[in-house]
Order: C-alpha cells, then structure tokens, then sequence
C-alpha cells in the first residue's frame, strides 16, 4: 500500500467496547505486516461479530481468526437489570424528577412511585419521561401507615436504548396545605431480554400486593412459566434485600428498595421478602417472561429459521415474507472448490413438513457467486418449487433482476389458496429497491396444498462441476420485517416475532466436518465447526446470519463430512 494510507475504524453498536484501538484511523508504512487486535464483551441480548475489511480492497489481510463453535441462538440473551435510578423530593414538591440509561434496544421499564406522610385520603401518581414512552400502571395504588404511605407500580416498552432519558413521577389530589406538596419519589430500572409483546407472567397471582406492620415485608407470588425474573418493590426503614434476592435500587435513604431474583422453572407461593425496621409496609411483586426457546438445531447447507404457529406445528402458513440486505460474496480463507468457485443464497420459502422431510418446498430468493480470488461478484435473483415445476428459475428476461451487494430486497413465497385460489399453485415475487426492478411468477405447480413452516434462509447452493462451490465468506446476511400469513381467506399478516418468542421455531445453525476416514464411503467425521451461526429474532422481526467460517463446505465434496 501507499505510504502512510489511513484505514477507518469498525463501526460498533450496543454496549461493545473498542479494547486496543486507540485512534479512528492508523498510519502504517508501505509493504508492512502487523496485527489489529479486537476484544470486546458485548452486555446485549444479541449475538454480535467482528469483520475486518477495507475500501477499495487493496489491503491484504491475512490470519484473522474465526469463532468456530459460537452458540445457537436461543431467542434471548436471559434476563438481566439494565440501568436503574430512584429520586426522592420533599413535602413541597409534587413530582420528582432523575434521568434513566438503559444499554438495549426492546427493555421494559418498571417504576415504581411512592408517597409518605399523605394527609389526604389518597394520591393519584402519574409517571412521564422524554423520550416519550408510553406508560400503563400495572399495580393500583397500595396504602400503607393507616393509609398515609402508598406505593404503585408503572411500566413502559421502550424499543431503543435510553440515554439519559429523565423520568419523572408526579402526584396529585394528596398536596398538604401548610406545604402545597407531600413526600414522593420513585425507583426505576430496565429489564432486558423479556419477551417484548407480552412482557409478564400471566400467572393469576401476579402482580402481588401486600401491606402490614413487622420487620419482615412479604408477598408469595407463583408463576406459569419458566425463565422469570421475579421483581420486588417495599417501603419500610431501613430495608435489605430478602435470602436469595438481589438489590436494584433504594430510594429515600434505605426506605424504599427494589430487589430481583431469576428462576429457571416455575415457582409455587415463592416469599418475596425484605427485611428491615419494625414499622408499617407496603410491597409489590411481580414477575416479567422471558420468550420461550424454540427447537435449535444445525444443516450441512444453511442457516436460518423455520417458524411455525402453534404447538402442534400444523398451523396453515400459506405465505412468508421478508427484506434483508444483499449480503456481499467475499473470496473466503482457504479458496473455494470447483474451480475457485463459491456461493450462498439468501432466501424466503414455505415448506408442509419440518426441514422439507418430504422433499418439497416453494422458495424465491437471491444467488451470488464469487469466482476466483481476483474476481468479482455476481448476483441474480430465483425462484422455484422443489418437488414441482419448476424446480428452478433464474430471473431473466422481462423479469431479470439487477441486483448488487447491501441492495434493500424483498421477496415473498405464497400458497394461492391464501385468498381462494387453488392450493397446489405458488406465487413469488422478488424487488430489488435500488435498481427497481423485480421478477414476478404465479401458478407454479406443487403437490403440497397445506404448508405449515415459513423458512427464512442463508444457504451454500448445491452449484456442482467438477466438484461443488464452497460457501463464499460476507459479514452478515440481516433479515428484517420478516412476515407470515396465518390461515386462509383471508389469512392474518404478522410478523414472526409474535410466533418465535413463544417458541414456535426451529433455528438452525449451519456447521461442517472433515471426513477423516473412508471418504469414498462410510465416512467418519471430525470435530465439526459452524460455518454460519444464527441470530435470536428481535422484537421488530429482525435478526441476522453471521459467516463464521467456509471450512469443509461444501458437505457435497468428498472428503467433507
């Protein structure tokens, strides 16, 4: 390279943190070797990557290492506390105000407000913030102190990450007149990893409320579900955390104090306890969901998700949609097979039975090849019905696509009896928004009249020659709004957010193997690694293919397991 050429940091996003970079740019001499070293601890709930690259590609870069054997993704990254704050004001004041940073992107905010020494009968408490969140009271107000004490529960869905978002608690109907105000305040804290639409437990005894005089504020709660996160607000001198439960925030010195504790099964009459001074008390328990883990699994060719819409898997799925960006093809470490030849295909289809076990499957998508280490790539857009006619198109023609690398697409794959039409014929379309333009198919002929599964796919191609084109390597294939239908005439549209965090999946991870021993046969196998890992789903239908590493692909050579 040139003398002193700079090259340009890697973009980062949530909390990870940029370890031994110390400059936006770095200087290095001509025909020079040297090492960029990155560690980062990633504190979200989603899957992350590091990708070394440069523009214009005139940079060799060499002995870059591959995570190997990363986790499937499970639909969550657990529960966790993100970010918390408490306030507390005087007896002139009628709201109280303190500012909220929370790390990730789709937390539920819990605040709870407070009162004390209240000479009116009752407080109405309200909660705001400006980042304009919506909030709903999920508790009525609980009266302590012979009524003079109160406490209630708020919470609020929050898609983005806050910073420094100030949160304010104000009451009304309660002002004293000698102080035109009372004793309030408020502890707020995010909560990430929950199952984002329908955030709490359902279970019958919650949210639990309770009131008395002892040193030992209590509540017994169960719940429905596993993988919760039980949550407790109590008012009462000097407070500390029950057995087992851990602290979030105090409020008004150690008078006010919200604890947490995570379970991995459901619980029965769990104490959600304190302790503190001998006194009056108020408290509140509750618990948030985790989203329910769907079936995890690997293939040899692709990586993705095959979602359904009921727990019996039988569900009438008649269409699937999504966007996703073109991934870019790259030469991967280690060459290509047949001739030099590499591929993946990104992909939207429909199939009736679980990872097309019967050997059908409707299907429209983009193909990209690389070719060589010198060369370019190339793109072009398909549809077809694997067990019908046709099995393949390539779009071409008054239908041909213009695709190139990080275009917007968007392609479906629908059964016509969705709107009452005949249930043996598909239709595709896949557009590309750049170059506007799109490859239109209807009456596609497959005997498979009830699909049940909407796939959303990154796959190695089975493209054969000599031998069979490897996986070519890219960064990451990000699928976005990604859509079913449910039932027919007319079906319901929704986004596949609303099946996977009830379990409703199966998310796959692509991996391979050497064959260590007859490879003309029976094989025997090496230690396999993931060549594509799959990213949990967001709450917005989003999630991401991430390349790992094209070692022993394709599955279809010899000496691959």
């Amino acid at each position: 390279m040139e003398e002193s050429t700079k090259f340009q940091n890697l973009t980062y996003s949530s909390a990870f943190q940029i370890d031994k970079w110390n400059s936006p740019s770095a200087c290095v001499s001509s025909n020079t070797t040297f090492n960029v070293v990155f560690s980062a601890t990633n504190s979200s709930r989603y899957l992350g990557n590091i990708v070394v690259s440069e523009v214009p590609q005139t940079l060799s870069v060499i002995g870059v290492s591959e995570q190997l054997n990363p986790p499937l993704a499970t639909g969550s990254g657990g529960l966790a506390v993100d970010g918390s704050v408490s306030a507390w004001c005087g007896h002139s004041t009628n709201s109280c105000a303190a500012s909220l940073t929370t790390s990730s992107a789709y937390d539920i905010i819990i605040v709870y407000t407070m009162e004390a020494l209240d000479l009116q009968s009752s407080c109405t408490f309200s909660v705001s913030d400006i980042a304009g969140l919506s909030w709903t009271a999920r508790t009525a107000v609980v009266f302590g102190n012979n009524g003079r004490d109160q406490l209630q529960e708020f919470y609020a869905k929050s898609s983005s990450a806050l910073s420094s978002d100030t949160i304010t608690e104000s009451i009304s109907g309660c002002a004293s007149t000698q102080y035109g105000g009372e004793y309030n305040g408020f502890m707020a804290f995010g909560v990430s990893g929950t199952s984002f639409n329908s955030p709490f437990d359902p279970n019958i005894s919650l949210p639990g409320t309770a009131s008395g005089n002892s040193n030992t504020p209590t509540k017994s709660v169960s719940t429905t579900n596993a993988n919760d996160m039980i949550i407790g607000a109590a008012r009462l001198g000097g407070l500390t955390s029950g057995s087992g439960f851990t602290r979030i925030v105090y409020a008004d010195g150690t008078n006010d104090l919200t604890e947490y504790k995570i379970v991995s099964s459901a619980v029965t009459n769990l104490a959600v306890a304190f302790s503190g001074n001998t006194g009056y008390w108020e408290e509140i328990a509750d618990a948030l969901q985790a989203p329910v883990p769907g079936i995890l699994s690997t293939s040899y060719n692709y990586a993705g998700y095959e979602v359904y819409t009921n727990g019996n898997q039988n569900g009438v799925v008649p269409l699937a949609a999504t966007y996703f960006y073109q991934p870019v093809p790259t030469y991967p470490p280690g060459g290509c097979a047949d001739f030099y030849t590499c591929n993946f295909a990104t992909w939207v289809g429909l199939q009736d039975t679980w990872n097309q076990s019967d050997g059908k499957l409707a299907q429209a998508g983009t193909w990209a090849d690389w070719v060589n280490a010198s060369c370019a790539a190339s793109y072009f857009a398909w549809y077809g019905v694997v067990g019908g006619n046709p099995q393949f198109v390539k779009c071409t023609g008054s239908n041909n696509v213009i695709v190139n690398g990080a275009d917007k697409i968007f392609a479906y794959a629908e059964n016509e009896a969705a709107y009452g039409g005949q249930s043996n014929y598909y239709d595709f379309e896949v557009y590309d928004y750049q170059s506007n333009t799109s490859c239109i198919s209807t009456q596609n002929s497959l005997n498979m009249n009830t699909p049940h599964f909407a796939d959303y796919v990154q796959e190695n191609s089975k493209e054969c020659f000599i031998d069979c084109a490897s996986l070519a390597s890219f960064a990451t294939a990000h699928f976005f709004s990604a859509q079913l239908y449910s039932g027919l005439n007319p079906p319901v549209d929704t986004f596949i957010y609303q099946y996977t965090t009830q379990g409703f999946y199966y998310a796959f991870n692509m991996t391979n193997a050497p064959c260590t021993a007859g490879c003309g046969g029976q094989k025997t196998c090496g230690t396999y690694v993931t060549n594509v890992s799959t990213g949990a789903v967001d709450p917005s239908s989003s999630f991401d293919e991430t390349w790992q590493t094209s070692y022993y692909t394709p599955t279809y050579n010899s000496q691959n397991c």
